[in-house]
């Protein structure tokens, strides 16, 4: 993480300042001017000087090195894993898409998202024209399932505590993907953050890498285990609870969400909602559970009941077969 060098350089000029007008003050011979300048610069200096400590700790939190091993690896990029990989990269356009959709072209997040202006925040461009184009396949499984840069330092708001649980087969398949995807502008931006941004690390920690994730296999297709799967993988605990108990949604809610959110528009070949925004959450479920471009129907929707007791788990909803099976 680069560091706006400019921001720091006028925090310990002006550090530098008030520690001299301090100084100046409490060596005034005049007690009208001595004791109120030694404390209002002496404020301001103290001020500073935590100021400075703070930053100091942001900086290096942004700046610290994992040492998370990388997996000597290369992906096969088959056309079954390209279109496997496509669907579960639906789940990655909200941060690593200016619009929204594939391709994972990158974004300027203080813009797209309203954050605070911390200095320079960019999602990268995973197109093979962008941030990753010098990457290893382990690299990037790597970043993806354990949130570390190639560099070795904590990628920022990275959702590794989800992606984290993407089985070997399904997260070599996003890799597939991203190698295949056309190279699309050119890299975003190094990302840069000023003083105000390591203060901010001190208040709300953004760095999301996690201990090595070892070998991970999903569960077998149509069985409760890999409706688990796909809950873990997808971050739905993140809206609906540990639980997934909110908000309620009764079995005929549900039926209409499937029908009517699905259905038509997968048919009509559109990607948006009634308001015009990307809907990517069917296609992202679908991409999880091996779901293959058809037409889903309303015969193709299997509502099944919630499992009882404390675990609560969805069991699979549609017959949409997984590549696994044939």
């Amino acid at each position: 993480m680069a560091i706006d060098f400019v921001s720091v350089l006028i925090l310990l000029i002006l550090l530098a300042l008030f520690g001299w007008l301090t100084l100046r003050a409490w060596n005034a011979k005049r007690a009208v001017v001595k004791w109120p300048g030694c404390v209002l610069t002496g404020l301001v200096t103290l001020s500073l000087g935590l100021v400075a400590i703070f930053a100091a700790i942001g900086f290096y939190k942004l700046n610290e090195r994992r040492t998370n091993p990388v997996a000597d690896i290369r992906v096969a990029a088959t056309p079954a894993q390209i279109a496997r990989g496509e669907r579960l990269a639906n789940v990655c356009v909200t941060c690593h898409s200016w619009n929204d959709q594939v391709v994972l072209s990158g974004s300027d997040f203080i813009a797209k998202f309203g954050f605070p202006p911390v200095g320079i925040l960019h999602s990268p461009n995973l197109t093979p024209a962008g941030n990753i184009s010098d990457w290893s396949d382990g690299e990037l499984i790597r970043a993806i399932r354990e949130g570390v840069h190639k560099n070795g330092r904590s990628l920022l708001i990275m959702p590794v505590e989800t992606f984290g649980n993407l089985s070997d087969d399904d997260v070599q398949a996003i890799v597939a993907y991203l190698r295949a995807q056309p190279a699309t502008d050119r890299p975003t931006p190094t990302n840069q953050f000023n003083v105000l941004g390591a203060l901010f690390m001190n208040l709300s920690d953004l760095r999301t890498a996690q201990p090595p994730v070892g070998s991970v296999s999903s569960p077998p297709p149509r069985t409760s285990e890999y409706g688990k799967y796909m809950v873990d993988v997808l971050g739905c605990r993140d809206c609906h609870g540990t639980r997934l108990h909110r908000p309620a949604v009764d079995r005929a809610g549900l039926h209409d969400l499937l029908q009517h959110r699905c259905a038509p528009r997968q048919r009509d070949g559109a990607d948006s909602d009634a308001r015009g925004r990307p809907d990517r959450i069917p296609h992202a479920v679908a991409g999880i559970s091996g779901g293959h471009h058809r037409r889903r129907t309303e015969s193709d929707v299997r509502l099944s009941p919630v499992l009882t007791g404390r675990r609560r788990t969805f069991r699979r909803m549609t017959r949409w077969p997984h590549p696994s099976s044939g």
